[in-house]
Order: structure tokens, then C-alpha cells, then sequence
């Protein structure tokens, strides 16, 4: 992941992640073209999803209730005993810290939040350079809304088709399918 400035968490810290921006549509196969239209241009202006917590930026105390709780989640997902509303990662983490959340200690949880770094979105920073990819996951950054800072880009080029690599790539093919991110 390319760090565009470190996070800093204070000692009191004791779990921190970022909320994730993706939107996961509740419709019958194929979803609707105007839902879909639709939602893409608020992908991340706002996380979407119950209580999605986007889990390759993560740092806990060791033995953390949220943890614990989210891999009993994972556990009974296995056991056909949940159903999830997303990728069982975010799923599980963000319903986790849900139902911990009231019995932490004020203060102890730093959110961070996923949005796609856009013009036409409800937060945009138009000085942060661009990486060295293509597709919309590129564009794609972890940021701190209340001190309106970004820490990093939450997609590395090439590794999947949101954001496909023009660093590597000598040649891009004139048709790339650039899956959206």
C-alpha cells in the first residue's frame, strides 16, 4: 500500500481501522441499470453497507474484544449460523465492533474512512497525486474526515482490475477491462 503521510494513533488507542466505501446492492439478479447508475457516483462519499469495516488497515491491543468477537463471527458463518452482508472480512469485523463499541472505553477507537479521491465527490483532495495505475480503485484513499487528511491509497496497482498497473506494464493493451473498485 503506497502511504501517502503515516498514521499516528495515540496511546489510548486500542483498535483502529478504516470504514470501507463500497456499496453492496440488495437486488435480484441482474440489479437494475439505474440502481447501479446510480450508486456509482456515491461510491465513497459515504461508506455503504451495515457496518462494513475495511480490514487491511488494522491495529489492536493484543486480545481485543472486537477481534474476538468478529472471529466467533467468522465461526459461525462457517457453521451456516450467520449470514453476511458482504465480504466476510468487513462483515464480520464491522458488526463486531458494532456490538463492542458501547462497552469500550471513550476514546479508544479511531475510524478512519475509504473514499474514492473524485471530483464530483462530497470530499475531494485535488493536490494529492495520482498513483501510477489505471481503473477506479486507483483513486481510492483511506483519509481521516474530521482532520481532512489522507494516510494512504487503499489499492496497489496490478493487483486486481480495479487498478491496473501502468508501472510494470511496458505495454496496456488499447482494451483493458477496468473492473470498477
Amino acid at each position: 500500500i503506497r502511504v501517502h503521510e503515516p498514521v499516528a494513533l495515540s496511546p489510548n488507542t486500542t483498535f483502529a481501522s478504516s470504514r470501507e466505501a463500497v456499496v453492496y446492492l440488495n437486488c435480484k439478479d441482474p440489479c437494475p441499470r439505474t440502481s447501479l447508475e446510480k450508486y456509482k457516483f456515491k461510491i465513497g462519499a459515504h461508506p455503504y453497507g451495515k457496518n462494513n469495516l475495511f480490514q487491511a488497515f488494522l491495529a489492536t491491543s493484543p486480545g481485543h474484544p472486537v477481534l474476538k468477537l468478529a472471529f466467533r463471527k467468522m465461526l459461525d458463518y462457517y457453521e451456516r449460523r450467520l449470514d453476511l452482508h458482504g465480504g466476510l472480512g468487513v462483515s464480520t469485523l464491522g458488526d463486531a465492533l458494532a456490538e463492542t463499541m458501547p462497552s469500550l472505553k471513550s476514546g479508544s477507537v479511531r475510524l478512519l474512512e475509504e473514499i474514492k479521491n473524485e471530483p464530483h465527490m462530497t470530499v475531494y483532495y485535488p493536490d494529492l497525486p495520482e498513483q501510477e495505475g489505471i481503473g477506479t480503485g486507483c483513486r481510492k484513499v483511506v483519509h481521516d474526515p474530521a482532520q481532512k487528511k489522507v494516510y494512504f491509497y487503499s489499492r496497489i496497482p496490478g493487483v486486481d482490475k480495479s487498478c491496473v498497473s501502468t508501472k510494470f506494464n511496458s505495454t496496456i493493451p488499447d482494451k483493458v477491462v477496468v473492473l470498477p473498485g
